[in-house]
């Protein structure tokens, strides 16, 4: 993981970024950088090095918890890192074996996912309470749930997909 993390290919990621952001910003847009794999920015050392030189007034994070964790990284931990400045965040419940897996013995994106390395939300391995409670209790930005492909048929996924959100957010709709 980790497409050539040169540090001059990095600076020039950082200040496309910058750019690309900055003409979001100017048009509304609320800019947020999402490390995933297969992407320029895939790890979180790559993702610290655009956001720690792209001012945050300009540039928020947008963590995939799942994209994140399959690195080997804990997700929360970078979440609280950079708490202030994430807009939103995208869970995934994933497969820690499988995940582990495709790092030891290298396997590609494609193998991993049709190995089975995500799962619908609160039936693998991810602790997507510790990833939310990470943003800390000033977050107001949006959630996502994702399942790139999942346990079960379409259908049935979104069907779970949507139960958990249901489940985990029902006390937020209780008072109204």
């Amino acid at each position: 993981m980790g497409y050539d993390s040169r540090e001059d290919r990095l600076a020039q990621i950082s200040e496309y970024i910058a750019r690309a952001a900055e003409i979001m910003a100017f048009e509304g847009a609320t800019p947020a950088l999402h490390p995933h794999v297969g992407t320029w920015i895939e790890t979180v050392d790559e993702a610290r090095y655009v956001l720690d030189r792209v001012d945050e007034s300009v540039l928020k994070f947008g963590p995939d918890a799942g994209h994140l964790a399959w690195t080997g990284v804990n997700p929360a931990d970078v979440i609280a890192e950079y708490a202030p400045r994430v807009a939103g965040i995208h869970i995934k419940d994933y497969h820690s074996s499988i995940a582990r897996r495709s790092r030891i013995e290298d396997i590609d994106y494609r193998s991993t996912v049709l190995s089975g390395l995500w799962t619908e939300p609160g039936t693998g391995d991810a602790n997507i309470e510790e990833v939310l409670a990470a943003a800390g209790p000033a977050f107001t930005g949006w959630v996502v749930v994702e399942v790139d492909r999942g346990s079960v048929p379409p259908a049935e996924s979104i069907r779970r997909c949507g139960a958990w959100l249901t489940n985990r957010f029902a006390f937020q709709n209780a008072g109204s």
